[in-house]
């Protein structure tokens, strides 16, 4: 072999040598590409998987509703509604309105959501005075969609009309006929006579489905209700200005304060 093709041969090899280094080179970036993929892909799955367990575990209507099936709201009837106060059923066609089923969070949002409301007053957390919206609350803290679209199937399945859904999340305002809401609840809608004055209640304990008794805690305006006067109320010395914390609606009555929030506050 001569000088000039040893030195040929030396470079070739040289070359060779340094195609398989980069050959080599590419295959174990690719195996860690292909390797990152897969890892990528296992933690997504993973990710979703979990983000559904936590949505599943908000639904708090988890069987078929079963009208048949009901349950007892104790308490809910008025004390005064006896049988010998009674003057006469509700006509039927008697339209009721701002009727309010106050619904329940899942143990896990209503955990959630008064670790908040504490975190709220405590100066070392970052939610201190980090306020929410009543959208903002029912975003995180409401009752799930699935509850609420069965709870509003159901009250439509009766012939009611579902007028509204807070922004909180846990109250829906519902209306009817006397006659439709009485045999939504499995009771009457009778007039009771209480010192003199004609008064509305149910004849007996409403029930619910049971599928529902999980997610309606309770229901407001099937008996007449008598606000406490304010009379010596005054308004709250607190100027309230646009973004204040104070609710527009406060009383205060020999220095002691109440706040209250008004249905655009809800």
């Amino acid at each position: 072999m001569t000088a000039n093709e040893a030195s040929l041969f030396m470079t070739t090899s040289r070359v060779t040598r340094g195609r398989v280094s980069h050959s080599a080179s590419f295959s174990n970036t690719a195996a860690v590409l292909k390797t990152f993929y897969r890892l990528s892909m296992i933690v997504l799955m993973i990710s979703m998987s979990t983000s559904i367990s936590l949505a599943q575990t908000g639904n708090l209507v988890t069987a078929p509703i079963d009208t048949g099936d009901r349950v007892v709201f104790q308490g809910q009837r008025a004390a005064w509604a006896r049988p010998q106060n009674s003057s006469g059923a509700v006509p039927a066609d008697i339209r009721l309105e701002h009727l309010t089923l106050i619904l329940m969070r899942s143990p896990q949002q209503q955990k959630a959501f008064e670790q908040f409301l504490q975190q709220l007053q405590d100066p070392a957390s970052r939610n201190y005075h980090h306020f929410l919206n009543p959208v903002q609350v029912g975003r995180r803290f409401g009752v799930s969609d699935q509850d609420i679209a069965a709870v509003s199937a159901w009250l439509r399945g009766q012939g009611l009309s579902v007028d509204s859904v807070s922004n909180s999340r846990v109250m829906i305002v519902f209306s009817g006929d006397a006659a439709l809401v009485g045999a939504a609840f499995a009771t009457e809608l009778r007039y009771y006579v209480v010192n003199g004055e004609r008064r509305t209640a149910t004849a007996s304990d409403p029930t619910i489905p049971a599928a529902l008794a999980g997610v309606i805690q309770s229901v407001s305006g099937l008996s007449t209700v008598h606000d406490r006067s304010y009379h010596g109320a005054g308004q709250a010395q607190v100027p309230v200005r646009a973004g204040s914390d104070v609710p527009a609606l406060s009383t205060c009555n020999d220095g002691s304060c109440e706040y209250y929030i008004s249905p655009d506050e809800s």
